[in-house]
C-alpha cells in the first residue's frame, strides 16, 4: 500500500514540474523580444506556407523580408535593345550601362503539364534519332548546348532524383532510390522531372514560362552556342581554307560601335574569323539577322 501511494505522490510530483516548466517557456517565450520575421523563427513561431514566408507569435504576424537580386540576361547593350524577355513574377525589367535583365525576388517556377509536354515533343522533332528510353541530362546537354548542370537539381527520374552534390562545386549526381529493380532506363527525366527542370531553367534565365512563346523563348536562349574566343595562335594564322562552315565573329565592344544589333560579321570559317583582330569571338552558324 505504502508503495502505491509513493508512486501516486511522484508522479503527482512530476506533473507538478512538468506543468512549472511549461509555464516558465510559455513566459520566456513571451518575454523575448521578437522585432522581425528571424526572431519569430528563432523563437519557434509557426511557420507559415505562404511567399514571402510568415511567422505567427504571440499574436503577432512577421513577414519575412526576401532581399533584391539583379540578375542580367544580356551584357550587350546593343542586343539590350531588340531582345524580349519576360521576367517572372515579384521581379521585373531593368537595364543600365552595362546591360538588361530582371530585378526583384525570385522564387520557384512553376511549369504546367502542358508546357512540359511540348517541350518533350520539340525537342524530338528537332531529332533526326530519337533515343528509345528518352532523355537524361547528358543527352539534353548535347541537344542544347547553353543548358547548366544546376538545372537539373532536383530532377524526378526513373530511379532516382538528380542532383547536384555538396562535396564538389556543380558536379551533377544521380540518387537512386533504394529497394528498386535497375534498368537501363535509369536516369530519364519523368514528366516531373522536366517540369521541374524547365522550372529551374526559366529561374536562372529570369524568364516566365506560362505559354508556348514563353517555351520558344527558353528554347532560343538553351539553344544558342557558347562563345568561342579567338587564341593568340589563331589570330597569327597565317593562312585560312576555302572550307565553308559559316561563323558570326562578335566584334570587341571596345573597339567597334554599332549602330543596331548584331555587332558582328558573318565569316566562311572561324579562321576568318579570328585573323580580323576586332572579333572577339564566334558563335557556329551565320550572324542573326
Amino acid at each position: 500500500m505504502k508503495n502505491k501511494l509513493m508512486w501516486i505522490y511522484g508522479l503527482a510530483g512530476l506533473s507538478v514540474v512538468i506543468i512549472l516548466i511549461t509555464v516558465i517557456l510559455i513566459q520566456n517565450r513571451q518575454n523575448i523580444q521578437i522585432n522581425n520575421f528571424e526572431d519569430c523563427e528563432s523563437a519557434g513561431g509557426d511557420i507559415m506556407k505562404s511567399y514571402p514566408r510568415k511567422c505567427a507569435i504571440n499574436n503577432n504576424v512577421f513577414t519575412e523580408v526576401i532581399e533584391e537580386e539583379r540578375r542580367y540576361i544580356s551584357r550587350e547593350v546593343e542586343q539590350c535593345m531588340v531582345i524580349r524577355f519576360v521576367c517572372v513574377k515579384n521581379s521585373s525589367a531593368f537595364s543600365d550601362s552595362t546591360g538588361c535583365g530582371c530585378e526583384g525576388s525570385f522564387e520557384d517556377v512553376e511549369v504546367s503539364d502542358k508546357i512540359a509536354e511540348k517541350f518533350i515533343q520539340l525537342t524530338i522533332e528537332s531529332q533526326e534519332a530519337i533515343p528509345v528510353e528518352g532523355y537524361d541530362p547528358d543527352l539534353y546537354m548535347g541537344v542544347y548546348p547553353a543548358l547548366a548542370k544546376e538545372d537539373f537539381d532536383g530532377t524526378e527520374a526513373i530511379g532516382g532524383k538528380w542532383i547536384i552534390g555538396e562535396k564538389r562545386e556543380n558536379e551533377l549526381i544521380f540518387l537512386r532510390n533504394e529497394n528498386e529493380e535497375i534498368s537501363t532506363a535509369d536516369g530519364t527525366l519523368t514528366n516531373e522531372g522536366i517540369k521541374k527542370f524547365l522550372g529551374n531553367i526559366a529561374k536562372r534565365l529570369n524568364i516566365q514560362i506560362e505559354n508556348e512563346d514563353d517555351l520558344e523563348l527558353l528554347i532560343d536562349k538553351i539553344s544558342e552556342k557558347k562563345n568561342n574566343y579567338c587564341s593568340e595562335e589563331s589570330r597569327n594564322t597565317q593562312a585560312c581554307t576555302f572550307d565553308y562552315n559559316p561563323v558570326c565573329g562578335w566584334f570587341y565592344p571596345e573597339k567597334i560601335q554599332c549602330v543596331k544589333y548584331p555587332c558582328a560579321q558573318t565569316y566562311s570559317n572561324s579562321c576568318g574569323a579570328c585573323i580580323n583582330k576586332d572579333v572577339l569571338y564566334w558563335t557556329q552558324n551565320e550572324c542573326p539577322k
